[in-house]
């Protein structure tokens, strides 16, 4: 392995890194940010960003995602630094060893979530026309628009309702990683599409425009407000002992501020970011940071005064 030099901490990304190892690091994905390096993306791109953010922590090689997330999605993400690492984590998220937790501004008030949680569980459809792409959990009577389909789990949460707008918080933690399951799952089974996202919002529902108008909601324009808000996963050590990560991803700037423009109270660790290992709270260093050679950088600056102590993985 071999250290950064100091002089790389001078490049800039805008893709925020929130914690880096020698074999993985985990972003802060901004909405916008595709996750597949496509030469043919406008810039800027995501091998752009990316490269960036190889040339800034002095990586060999581009990072590889490990998941993906939607394009309007923001939030936590793994990307793998060596082929070991992204071996494994394709294994892990195949079998749902990875718990991943998403908040959601959801078109809802109190009256129209009459339970405090539940579990969405069913069948669930990919659907695909001429210029066209849908994800159902309605029948289909055409068989030949069906792409793929299986039986998709979410289980949500209320966490929050607004006093002043019809807009709840939820907390979403899916058990299959089916193509836009949450999106479909909040408009469909629960009535309350997600705010911002026009793909599934029926046209019963408010546009943003009325919602703006009739409930004076600054709703934003081009966000949907969807955050991949925690991600758990597992690293081993050299001593070979297995490890939980628990990483909190800060909330979009204007997620945190619409939630208080109507009065939604929004967990402390989503707002400022969060580690955890072993379910313990880090708040700098920890003894198992130290083995993975690992760093925790939930705020902006903190990675350019702490990348020259990375130690860089080969693959």
């Amino acid at each position: 392995m071999r250290m950064l030099s100091g002089s790389k901490a001078l490049v800039s990304s805008d893709v925020p890194v929130l914690y880096i190892d020698e074999e993985v690091l985990v972003i802060n994905k901004p909405s916008g940010l595709i996750c597949d390096y496509d030469t043919k993306e406008k810039e800027p791109s995501t091998i752009t960003r990316m490269c960036k953010v190889q040339e800034l922590y002095g990586l060999p090689r581009r990072p590889i995602a490990s998941h993906r997330l939607d394009k309007a999605t923001t939030g936590a993400m793994i990307w793998s630094l060596t082929s070991r690492a992204y071996q494994q984590y394709n294994r892990d998220f195949e079998v749902r060893a990875v718990k991943k937790t998403y908040l959601a501004v959801v078109r809802a008030a109190a009256d129209r979530i009459p339970k405090r949680s539940g579990s969405i569980n069913g069948l669930i459809q990919r659907l695909k026309g001429p210029g066209w792409a849908l994800t159902t959990t309605k029948p289909c009577s055409d068989a030949t628009l069906i792409r793929k389909k299986a039986h998709a789990r979410s289980d949500w949460k209320l966490l929050a309702t607004s006093p002043t707008a019809p807009l709840s918080l939820i907390e979403v933690q899916p058990h299959t990683g089916f193509t836009h399951q949450i999106r479909a799952h909040m408009a469909e089974i629960l009535d309350a599409p997600i705010l911002g996202d026009r793909k599934y919002t029926p046209p019963d529902h408010y546009t943003e425009s009325e919602l703006a108008s009739r409930h004076l909601v600054p709703t934003p324009d081009d966000t949907m407000c969807l955050h991949a808000a925690g991600l758990t996963f597992f690293r081993s050590s050299p001593s070979g002992r297995v490890h939980s990560l628990t990483v909190c991803a800060p909330l979009p700037e204007v997620f945190v501020r619409l939630c208080g423009d109507v009065s939604i109270p929004l967990p402390d660790r989503y707002i400022n970011g969060a580690l955890y290992i072993d379910d313990d709270p880090v708040k700098d260093s920890h003894p198992v940071l130290n083995e993975l050679g690992g760093r925790w950088m939930p705020k902006p600056g903190a990675t350019q005064d702490r990348v020259d102590m990375v130690h860089l993985p080969t693959w």
